[in-house]
């Protein structure tokens, strides 16, 4: 039998990069197009820091792992003792090496950079070799175009992914370039605006959010350092009694053009109301455009509008098969590169292994199954009862006609036994040479012994 690979690769720590501009977002972004995911990998955890962000994935993720898990039995062989046997055993095992964290993990990148990579690492279990899924981290993961391999990095070496069986598997979005349907690449722009936006929007309230303080003292204080000091005294109480700015003028006069030579204090407000619209809706729409990024639809995330039910149904629509490509996905390359080496190493042929298989369907689409598996069900039972009242009709039928024959054999005795009597009677009396007795049994349907004498 095949053995396992024991080796065990060893991952970088590091904290991902933050503080990203411009420049760098589009750095990483041609980088990651390239199939290189060191920075768009950080950019991904930068993202991921957006509560909007974080809950669509995370609404995406627990969508999928809330579905009810099960094993098809595999069709390969023509061995479904054996077939039967690694299928039960792989649902005894399967959240043993691949428990729910790491399938979160595993989604996370999936959704975000377009490819997720696990190292398996095996372990003898109760007599049974076990690939315990570590996820690895995509910081540290390059596609190599020349060798047409997926590459990792560890603190040592350079591993190629392709030159190591049974060790690792690659959860994909895509055949040539699965990194380019990352979400990273359609929603990094837009959490770059939207916080540029949260930037500008906090400039414009430090301006617009405090009134300007502006206080009047007679304008022939500042004609001598004595006088001014008492203007300054007044400037002074009234920038410690608030964080607004303050403004001093000097007043000759009034609004209404007289000498004016007392003190006076008034609040100025700028006038910046409309502009706070443009923030919100700016904010708004890089918050639903990265929604449908991720979630392919948007109605999830924000206010219902009015008359939404029918538009709710399309929304939900369009996230329900998204979930069955998500789970037809994984359970794809969970049965070829998870599974079939787990066959092979403790039965002896990847052929057993079986297929995992998502509970995709929706509770209408349950509930019209309930209701025809019980309609199925009921017209079974009427065919067998039908059925069961034929069988019981034929067996009735034959039970009277074996019933008739007995009594036509009863009736045949009966009437021989009176025949043979009469002609007992015949031979011994006066009419023996009267009666032709031949064709008086031909008439009784008796059958005659042949002479042998006659020719």
């Amino acid at each position: 039998m095949n053995r396992a690979p024991r080796v065990r690769y060893a991952q970088h720590i590091f904290a991902p990069l933050m503080g990203w501009d411009n420049d760098r977002v589009r750095q990483a972004l041609e980088r990651h197009e390239a199939g290189d995911f060191r920075e768009s990998a950080d950019l991904a955890e930068a993202l991921l820091t957006d509560e909007r962000l974080d809950g669509a994935l995370q609404q995406r993720i627990d969508g999928l792992l809330a579905l009810p898990l099960s094993f098809e039995v595999s069709t390969e062989t023509g061995d479904t003792a054996a077939a039967g046997l690694a299928q039960r055993k792989a649902a005894e095992v399967w959240w043993r090496f691949c428990p729910e964290p790491v399938l979160r993990d595993v989604l996370k990148w999936l959704i975000m950079l377009g490819v997720a990579v696990v190292q398996l690492n095996w372990t003898e279990e109760r007599g049974q070799w076990l690939p315990l899924l570590e996820v690895w981290h995509p910081r540290d993961l390059w596609f190599d175009g020349h060798e047409i391999t997926y590459k990792v990095g560890t603190p040592t070496a350079q591993i190629g992914i392709a030159l190591d069986p049974y060790k690792w598997a690659v959860f994909a979005s895509g055949s040539q370039t699965p990194w380019m349907n990352g979400a990273v690449r359609r929603v990094a722009m837009y959490y770059l605006a939207k916080q540029q936006m949260f930037t500008d929007w906090a400039h414009y309230s430090e301006v617009y959010g405090h009134p300007t303080r502006v206080g009047k003292y007679p304008a022939a204080l500042d004609e001598s350092d004595e006088t001014a000091r008492e203007r300054d005294a007044y400037q002074d109480a009234l920038v410690n009694a608030g964080k607004s700015p303050v403004i001093m003028l000097p007043v000759d006069i009034d609004s209404e053009g007289k000498a004016a030579a007392g003190w006076g204090y008034e609040l100025v407000q700028a006038d910046g109301a409309s502009a706070v619209e443009v923030f919100e809706r700016g904010i708004r729409y890089c918050d639903s455009a990265a929604a449908m990024a991720i979630l392919r639809q948007t109605l999830t995330m924000e206010p219902a509008p009015i008359g939404s039910h029918a538009l709710g149904k399309v929304h939900n629509a369009v996230r329900h098969e998204g979930k069955r490509a998500d789970t037809e996905g994984l359970a794809t390359t969970g049965h070829f590169e998870v599974l079939r080496p787990w066959a092979l190493f403790n039965f002896g042929d990847e052929r057993l292994a079986p297929w995992p298989k998502w509970d995709t369907r929706t509770p209408e689409e349950r509930e019209a199954q309930a209701e025809a598996e019980v309609l199925e069900a009921r017209r079974r039972a009427d065919v067998a009862k039908a059925e069961a009242e034929a069988r019981r009709a034929v067996a009735e039928a034959r039970k009277a006609e074996a019933a008739a024959e007995a009594e036509a054999a009863r009736l045949r005795a009966e009437v021989l036994g009176r025949f043979a009597e009469a002609v007992t009677v015949l031979e011994g009396g006066k009419m023996a040479g009267k009666v032709e007795l031949e064709e008086l049994a031909r008439g009784f349907g008796v059958p005659l012994a042949r002479d042998p004498t006659d020719p």
